[in-house]
C-alpha cells in the first residue's frame, strides 16, 4: 500500500502528480495531528525519498504554526496543510470551505494525491501507535531538536528508561546505515526503488487488473463494490486500496475470522463516526454471521465483554484503545494480546485496525451522496436499531461535489 498511495517511484523521480516535497507535508501534518510521534519524526524529514532527511525539515516542522506563513508556504502547500490538519484528527473535522479551497487549488487529480498521502499515512499513524513502534536513534536525536519547539513529543515512540539498551545497540548500527547511506548513490536509490515495487507488485497478483473484474471480485467476497474503489482515479492507489479491502477485511484466518476483523473495523468506523464506513462494516459483519445484538453491544459504553472467547474480548478492546488518537493502549491489555494471539495474528489485528483507518481517511474527503445499493436496503431495514442514518452524508456533504466542480469552472 505505502508505495502506491504514495507515488513511488513517479513523484521521487519528478514525473508524478506531486512534487515530493508537496508529498511529504500531508504525510507530516496529518501524523501530528493525529498524534503519531513516529510518523511525524519520519515524515518530517521525508522529502524525496532519494536525497534524503534535511531537505524539508525546517519548512515542514513550521507547519503545525497555528496559522502557516504564505511567506514559507506555497497557496498548494497552505491547502495540503489545511486538509491534512483537518483528516489528521479523530473524528474527521472536514468542512465545505475546506472542499472549496482543495477545489480552487488543486485539479481533482493533485487533490486526490495529497489525500492519497493522508489515507497512507492513517494506516501506518495507527499502526504505529498502536503497536508502539519505537523510533531509531537518528530520528530522536532530529525531532527534540527541530520539531520539539513546536510541540512534537516522543509518547509511546522512546521511553528514556526502558529503551536505553536499544538505544545504547541503535547507536552502535547508526554509524553502519550512514556509510550505507553515503554509498548507495542514485544507482542505490534506483535498485531499491525498483525491488520495493517488484515485492509490491508480487503482493498485488491476487487483485484483478480490470475494473469489471476487480468489482465483480468485491462483490463476491465483501457483498458489495465499495464507492471509494470505484471513484479512485490513481489506478495504482485503487489496486492497493482493493487489496486492503478484499485480502484483509475480507479474509481471516482461523486465529482472526474474518467476522471478528469486521466487527474490530465497525467498532472503529463507529469512534470515528464515519456513518458511510460504519453501514459497510456492519452489513459485511452479518453477512459474515455477527448477530444484530452483537453488533449492538459492542458500541454500547455500557456493556464490557460479550463475545464467543476471550481472544474476541481482547481483540475489541484493542479495537476499541486502538481508534482513538493517540492510541489508549496499555501494557496490560498488549500483554494480555499478546497471551492470547501468536505473533502473526497480532499483526493480523494491527492490520485490521489500520486498514479500517486508512479507508476512513479518503472517505473523510470523498464522501457519497447515497449508499451503494446493497448498503442502502441493509441501513433501511438495520440502520434504525444500530443508529446508522438513512443518508451516509449530511446536508452540507451532499453538495461537495457540486460545490467543488463550481469554484474549478470559475
Amino acid at each position: 500500500m505505502v508505495p502506491n498511495l504514495f507515488d513511488i517511484p513517479f513523484c521521487d523521480f519528478g514525473v508524478g502528480t506531486l512534487t515530493p516535497d508537496l508529498r511529504s507535508i500531508p504525510a507530516y501534518v496529518s501524523s501530528r495531528t493525529y498524534g503519531c510521534a513516529y510518523c511525524a519524526s519520519h515524515t518530517a524529514v521525508m522529502g524525496t525519498v532519494w536525497k534524503g532527511s534535511g531537505l524539508t525539515l525546517d519548512k515542514n516542522a513550521m507547519a503545525m504554526d497555528a496559522e502557516p506563513s504564505p511567506d514559507v508556504f506555497s497557496r498548494k502547500e497552505l491547502a495540503a496543510i489545511n486538509i491534512a490538519k483537518k483528516v489528521g484528527a479523530v473524528p474527521s473535522t472536514v468542512t465545505t470551505a475546506d472542499i472549496e479551497m482543495l477545489a480552487t487549488t488543486f485539479t481533482p487529480k493533485e487533490q486526490e494525491a495529497v489525500v492519497n498521502a493522508c489515507t497512507i499515512m492513517g494506516f501506518l499513524n495507527r499502526f504505529m501507535d498502536a503497536s508502539g513502534m519505537t523510533l531509531e536513534m537518528e530520528a530522536i536525536e532530529t525531532s527534540l531538536q527541530k520539531l520539539a519547539p513546536s510541540g512534537w513529543a516522543p509518547n509511546v515512540a522512546y521511553d528514556k528508561d526502558a529503551d536505553a539498551e536499544l538505544m545504547k545497540e541503535d547507536r552502535m548500527e547508526a554509524a553502519k546505515r550512514e556509510k550505507r547511506k553515503k554509498g548507495s548513490g542514485f544507482f542505490g536509490f534506483v535498485k531499491m526503488i525498483f525491488g520495493g515495487k517488484m515485492a509490491d507488485n508480487r503482493s498485488l497478483k491476487k487483485i484483478p487488473t480490470s475494473d469489471a473484474a476487480l468489482f465483480s471480485q468485491c462483490k463476491k467476497d465483501g457483498g458489495f463494490v465499495p464507492y471509494y474503489i470505484r471513484q479512485m482515479q490513481h489506478a495504482t492507489a485503487k489496486k492497493a486500496l482493493s487489496f486492503g479491502f478484499l485480502l484483509r477485511l475480507c479474509q481471516g484466518s482461523d486465529e482472526v475470522p474474518v467476522q471478528l476483523k469486521q466487527l474490530m473495523a465497525y467498532q472503529c468506523a463507529t469512534n470515528a463516526e464515519n456513518n458511510v464506513l460504519r453501514a459497510h462494516f456492519a452489513f459485511m459483519a452479518m453477512r459474515s454471521g455477527v448477530t444484530l445484538s452483537r453488533l449492538i453491544q459492542v458500541t454500547d459504553i455500557t456493556s464490557t465483554g460479550g463475545g464467543e472467547s476471550a481472544a474476541e474480548d481482547a481483540a475489541m478492546a484493542f479495537a476499541q484503545a486502538a481508534s482513538w488518537t493517540p492510541t489508549r493502549m496499555t501494557a496490560a491489555l498488549a500483554g494480555l494480546i499478546s497471551r492470547l494471539f501468536s505473533p502473526p495474528a497480532v499483526i493480523e489485528l494491527l492490520i485490521t485496525v489500520s486498514v479500517e483507518f486508512a479507508i476512513h481517511r479518503w472517505t473523510s474527503v470523498y464522501v457519497p451522496r447515497r449508499y451503494e445499493p446493497q448498503i442502502d436496503e441493509f441501513v433501511k431495514e438495520y440502520g434504525p436499531a444500530l443508529g446508522i442514518p438513512h443518508s451516509p452524508c449530511t446536508v452540507d456533504q451532499q453538495m461537495w461535489e457540486e460545490i467543488a466542480a463550481q469554484k474549478r469552472k470559475q
